[in-house]
Formats: structure tokens, sequence, C-alpha cells
């Protein structure tokens, strides 16, 4: 599955286009590199996510969601927050 579209299904970013948009400009990293907005993703990822207030969300990839619409409830089975990302 495409980052931009598992950040917005797990509820990281509200449209996949702002996800789009924070990949591009270099505000989702992994291994401090940045992700192009078709990166495919795989579980066990490890995103560092800059926020536009400027918080930095550390988050494990732990599922890859099937179809394209995710109910709210069974977003936090697709990852974890991580408190220190090393």
């Amino acid at each position: 599955m495409r980052i931009d579209v598992y950040l917005n299904l797990v509820g990281i970013f509200k449209t996949r286009s702002a996800a789009g948009k924070a990949l591009s400009g270099g505000f989702v990293t992994m291994n401090g590199g940045k992700l192009k907005p078709s990166y495919v993703v795989e579980t066990g990822d490890l995103l560092n996510v800059t926020k536009p207030d400027g918080r930095i969300l550390a988050v494990r990839v732990t599922g890859i969601p099937e179809g394209k619409s995710l109910p709210k409830k069974e977003r936090s089975k697709y990852f974890e927050r991580v408190e220190d990302p090393s």
C-alpha cells in the first residue's frame, strides 16, 4: 500500500492530499531519509512524522489495512506510537 494512502487510512493525516504534501515536503521520514508518496509501506517500518504544529510523531507500522476505508475504532490496530525511535 502506498504510504500516502496508509497515513490517511490510519488517521495520521485527514486527507491523502495532506499526506502527499507532507511526504513531498520531507515531513515524513524513515531512517533519516525523506519518503515519496508512492513509497510502499511495510509492516515494521518506523516513521517519523513532523506535524504542522512542530510535534514529531514516531510510529511503527504494525499492519497494512485492506480496502479503501477503515472505521476509526480499527485504526490503532495498524500502528503503534513509539516514545524513543532509536
